[in-house]
This record gives structure tokens, sequence and C-alpha cells, in this order.
């Protein structure tokens, strides 16, 4: 059985003033877990994430830095 995938999508400005850094919900565990669905293939469950990195001119590079660590 080929796994299955899901996307999504947002664009949010992150910073130490927001609590909300990504999704509150994602996939219900129920989805994830259900064979049908194909998300986990033999007990394994890959997560791809892509993240795009900007300094804008609030930031300077060492507080940037300093968030990534």
């Amino acid at each position: 059985m080929e796994g299955s995938a899901i996307a999504k999508d947002t664009q949010h400005r992150f910073n130490e003033r927001e609590s909300d850094w990504g999704f509150t919900s994602f996939i219900p565990l129920r989805e994830l877990f259900d064979p049908s669905r194909g998300f986990i293939v033999t007990n394994a469950l890959v997560v791809e994430v892509d993240v795009t990195f900007s300094v804008d001119d609030e930031d300077t590079a060492d507080s940037a830095a300093e968030h990534l660590k």
C-alpha cells in the first residue's frame, strides 16, 4: 500500500509576541491511525516541512539567529 499525503499552506510572521505558531489542528488522530487512509506505512510516518525564512527591517541577523536556536 502506498502512503497518503495531506498538505496545508499558510503564511505567518512569527515573533515572540504571538503564541499561535503553526496549526492548532492538522489531522485528527483517528484519521492518521486509520490503516485504510495509508498515512502510516510499515510503522513509519513521514513528515515533510518547507519553511521559508526572511529577515525584514524590524529584525537583525543576531535576533533572527537567536530565534532559530
